[in-house]
């Protein structure tokens, strides 16, 4: 299985050896998409998770307990259904093919499984639909 979550660091925890960790202690193999690590400020690290569902969760509760924050990809990065006006412009420009117009509706949906937050869909969407809080 696989999971994939933006992790936030507090400034004092920044130097810890968390994907080290995460892969020694707990088995888990890591994929990171994207990260931001300031010293003595704070860091972000969008990573995929690959282990069975155990594993996976033993070690977001071990990243939880160290006072590092973890979210769903879905908390940070937002599409906004009110602004949206499903023109696909931000399918033209996705790297991870995570942006789909449906063929039948013409609904503009993300999969979470793909995107690799790169933010070149908030960039480039036409009316602001498209947030990421990276």
């Amino acid at each position: 299985m696989k999971k994939k979550v933006i992790i936030t660091f507090p400034p004092n925890t920044v130097d810890k050896p968390l994907v080290y960790s995460l892969m020694k202690d707990y088995g888990l193999w890591i994929n990171i998409h994207r990260a931001i690590i300031e010293p003595q400020k704070h860091g972000k690290i969008v990573i995929e998770l690959r282990g069975d569902k155990k594993q996976i969760e033993d070690g977001i509760k071990f990243v939880k307990d160290q006072g590092i924050g973890v979210n769903a990809l879905e908390q940070d990065v937002i599409l906004d259904r009110d602004k949206c006006v499903d023109c696909g412009v931000c399918t033209s420009i996705c790297p991870s093919n995570a942006l789909k117009l449906d063929k039948d509706t013409y609904k503009l949906s993300i999969d979470y499984d793909e995107c690799v937050v790169c933010g070149s869909c908030a960039e480039i969407c036409p009316v602001n639909a498209i947030s990421i809080n990276f």
